[in-house]
């Protein structure tokens, strides 16, 4: 849950965001965003927008209506919603779903990054103000210039389980936290008996992908492998128990 120094953050920074209940907020997030030499500043000072010469530059500035509420007291971070109907005019302008908006279809929920990345970062305590200046504006940053442009500015994820090894299988090094917090994702998203299929796959690059799509592994989900390879890894040895009780 938020703090009372969480509060004060909020309102001296987005006084346009008021609590509503001890779980919810809500109103008007304005924000500034720079995209500098690979670096995204959030409310950038004038300096730093006038000083700026690079090829890559850009700065965004716009405001969306969201709510913030803790839907589970044993989640480490709480879910977001864009309630003003800005992403649905532009899912239904460019005749997209929300899901390709990267919202979940069943809620509405902002899928902000991979929820690994969201449980790694507030594992050991919740802190208001990055969950909105790392994840939440960044994300709605990004749904701006998509608006604008129809590209993500960060990549892109598919959907569902296989995003979630995407995300495992990119990386160039990783922890054992990483292949745990994949596993327990899995398993929130997946029933036992699927995710036992899915860990018994063995990919091959010219092979048809997985997913089901049709396309070669290779241009489909060339990540998937390695991410299976990890996890089995894990679970040989005894990072994970492979079990549901």
């Amino acid at each position: 849950m938020w703090t009372s120094s969480d509060l004060e953050w909020l309102k001296e920074n987005y006084p346009g965001i008021k609590e509503k209940s001890d779980k919810k907020l809500e109103g008007s997030l304005s924000f500034r965003m720079l995209s500098l030499d690979n670096q995204f500043i959030v409310n950038p000072t004038l300096d730093q927008i006038q000083k700026t010469t690079a090829s890559d530059y850009l700065y965004l500035c716009d405001t969306y209506r969201v709510r913030i509420e803790w839907e589970n007291e044993e989640s480490y971070y709480p879910i977001s919603y864009e309630v003003g109907g800005k992403l649905e005019a532009t899912a239904k302008r460019l005749n997209k779903r929300p899901i390709d908006m990267h919202q979940y279809s069943d809620s509405g929920a902002l899928c902000l990054v991979a929820p690994m990345d969201l449980d790694s970062t507030f594992l050991k305590g919740f802190q208001l103000n990055i969950y909105v200046e790392n994840f939440l504006i960044p994300y709605l940053f990004a749904q701006s210039y998509y608006a604008k442009k129809q590209v993500w500015l960060w990549g892109d994820l598919k959907h569902g389980v296989w995003g979630l090894l995407e995300w495992l299988g990119r990386k160039r090094s990783y922890t054992n936290s990483d292949v745990l917090l994949t596993y327990i994702s899995l398993m929130r998203y997946t029933k036992e008996i699927e995710l036992k299929k899915i860990l018994g796959i063995r990919c091959r690059n010219h092979k048809p992908c997985p997913c089901g799509s049709g396309e070669k592994t290779q241009k489909c989900h060339p990540d998937i492998q390695p991410a299976i390879s990890r996890l089995r890894s894990g679970i040989n040895s005894g990072l994970m128990n492979f079990s549901r009780t």
